[in-house]
């Protein structure tokens, strides 16, 4: 069964709205050949989604989202504890916007902002 690039769009049992003028120099399309693209175009996105699940997976944790160094380079500071709540919040939100900015996982992140913690804030 061959059918045109319109009525495949449209169906078989519709007709084109008349002020659309006709699609000229496409080819006809074929079932088999629809069907044949669709599992060519599905095998390409499997390929592309084992490519990149491997790339991922062959990264060191060096590689593979923010490094220490990069969350560094942000200047977090350090925070010694306080008897204000709002200090205490305010660092916590700085740090939410640092964490916002850089990739890295939920471990990391309260690794790096349990390294920041200073003083009497380090002995909690």
């Amino acid at each position: 069964m061959t059918v045109t690039p319109s009525e495949w769009v449209l169906g078989h049992d519709r007709v084109a709205n008349d002020d659309v003028p006709p699609v000229e120099g496409l080819p006809l399309v074929s079932a088999e050949g629809i069907y044949r693209y669709l599992g060519t175009l599905a095998g390409l996105v499997e390929r592309q989604a084992r490519v990149v699940g491997t790339n991922v997976q062959g990264q060191s944790s060096s590689s593979r989202g923010s490094s220490f160094d990069d969350f560094k380079k942000l200047g977090p500071l350090y925070f010694s504890g306080a008897t204000d709540p709002i200090e205490a919040e305010a660092w916590i939100l700085k740090m939410e916007k640092f964490f916002g900015v850089i990739d890295c996982s939920e471990e990391k992140k309260a690794s790096y902002a349990a390294f920041m913690l200073d003083k009497e804030a380090d002995h909690w």
